[in-house]
């Protein structure tokens, strides 16, 4: 008797998940941009990670704006680092790690489809003293991670703006 529901409860759990929008993580859905056309000060660190992004879910990053779809303008792109816990020595034990990039999307005859939007995200850590190479080399990998992290929210904000 408990075999035979198995195979529902399993094929419910798999509809419910794809029915809320769930996917592995990495893995982007279908995009209906076609193209995209990526705009920077030059100093906004996320520029070349968001074209990146575009192109690995299928969205050609055009070489400027008129041969776009979208433009993507990268506005702002903060970075900070701050002591969340101590030792009783006084030592650092827990560093934070946030970013923040304020964005806009616009057409490619220059509606604002998309006004500002920051989004944010961090990341927290333990300090090892004594590691101090392999604490470096954690906050570089979780540096990493919170950058691919906001690109993908910055294409779900790109795709959410093509579908206006």
């Amino acid at each position: 008797m408990k075999q035979s529901f198995k195979a529902p409860l399993l094929m419910l759990v798999c509809i419910a998940l794809t029915g809320c929008g769930f996917h592995p993580r990495g893995s982007m859905p279908a995009t209906s941009v076609e193209s995209a056309h990526v705009v920077s000060n030059g100093s906004i660190a996320i520029a070349g990670d968001l074209e990146r992004a575009l192109s690995q879910a299928g969205i050609d990053v055009a070489a400027d704006r008129s041969n776009a779809q979208l433009t993507v303008i990268l506005v702002s792109d903060q970075s900070r680092r701050q002591t969340v816990s101590v030792t009783p020595q006084v030592r650092t034990a827990e560093f934070e790690i946030a970013r923040e990039v304020t964005f806009r999307v616009e057409s490619a005859a220059g509606e604002v489809l998309l006004d500002d939007r920051a989004i944010a995200g961090s990341r927290v850590y333990r300090v090892d003293s004594t590691n101090l190479v392999g604490s470096r080399q954690q906050e570089a990998l979780l540096a990493t991670e919170l950058t691919r992290d906001l690109g993908a929210q910055i294409l779900r904000g790109v795709e959410a703006a093509a579908r206006r």
